[in-house]
């Protein structure tokens, strides 16, 4: 199973030891949840093979604790002293007799729709990114611009340079240090990468932070539900 709360409730009740590979939200929580309760394993999405699956089903059937701790949450879930009728009957009786009461308001329904969906750090992220795209798109044109209107073309430069070597003979001061360069110095490959590494970890983190986000906003929708 996927380690949804409704098919592990189901499962649980009815005292079954289950085999949880989680995909998304709450269900590596609840995966964990199962291993610590001693009701069943987690398998991880991305390390699944036929060996993993066979010899986490064998282990649960070979291993008599994973039904009898299955057995204790069942127990415990059937005898719970209070359903969730009774529950229900009871706050409300409360509510009627209270009043609205300030303390028993979910603090996340007083948040505006910015904070509420954490709209501020998503745009303070993409704005950074934009910032640096723009200045290395600029540093671009601009080294760019340089290179298009130097004072002397090509042509009159190696005119002119060739004409002080004649007339001077060969100097150590005129051999360009390019030339003594290695291959990744040369090309400048070691500033690329750099750069290429700075964008793709800045969006690795917009990519968690949004995951993270959208996780924490279906934790608050299931809490409030």
């Amino acid at each position: 199973m996927h380690g949804g709360i409704n098919g592990l409730a189901e499962a649980l009740l009815r005292a079954v030891p289950v085999v949880v590979i989680p995909i998304f939200a709450d269900q590596f929580r609840n995966g964990r949840n199962v291993e610590k309760r001693g009701v069943g394993k987690v398998l991880l999405k991305l390390e699944l093979s036929e060996d993993t699956i066979r010899s986490t089903i064998q282990e649960i059937l070979d291993n008599d604790s994973y039904k009898q701790n299955a057995l204790r949450i069942a127990k415990l879930m059937r005898e719970k002293p209070f359903s969730a009728e009774q529950r229900l009957v009871e706050w409300t009786n409360f509510a009627v007799a209270n009043g609205v009461l300030d303390v028993l308001h979910v603090e996340g329904s007083r948040l505006n729709f910015i904070v509420y969906f954490n709209l501020d750090v998503i745009a303070a992220v993409v704005v950074s990114v934009c910032l640096i795209l723009i200045i290395i798109i600029k540093m671009c044109r601009a080294i760019t611009k340089l290179m298009r209107e130097k004072p002397f073309s090509a042509e009159q430069r190696l005119v002119e340079w060739t004409n002080f070597a004649v007339a001077n003979g060969v100097l150590d001061v005129l051999h360009v240090e390019g030339s003594r360069l290695n291959f990744i110095v040369y090309f400048n490959l070691d500033v690329i990468a750099a750069v290429v590494v700075s964008v793709c970890l800045i969006l690795v983190i917009i990519i968690k932070m949004c995951r993270a986000i959208s996780r924490h906003m279906f934790m608050k929708k299931l809490k409030q539900n």
